[in-house]
């Protein structure tokens, strides 16, 4: 059997597309999970948002955003964070079980 595919410039944009709503998701779903961490750590600490924010020297209002996963924060800003709240960053890379 012999079948021909074509491929045009629609469908390889389209694949794209479907690509980057599949890593979108992805990334929402590791920032809400960040962002609920560092939440949890900030009261257990009996910190309001305000507090952290000044510490940090930052907005409450970009720490909002940060604790509710809509905003992308930059290790640095994480570093800042995590040691204001008084822990260690640790980043680890493990390969995938495949």
């Amino acid at each position: 059997m012999n079948t021909d595919y074509k491929i045009t410039k629609e469908t390889l944009e389209k694949g794209k597309q479907q690509h980057d709503a599949i890593i979108n998701r992805a990334n929402k779903n590791i920032l809400k999970k960040l962002g609920a961490a560092i939440t949890v750590i900030r009261q257990e600490k009996d910190l309001t948002q305000r507090q952290l924010a000044e510490k940090i020297n930052t907005k409450q209002a970009e720490l909002t955003r940060i604790e509710c996963g809509r905003q992308n924060v930059s290790i640095k800003k994480l570093k800042k964070i995590v040691e204001a709240l008084d822990y260690d960053l640790i980043i680890i890379f493990k390969p995938r079980n495949t």
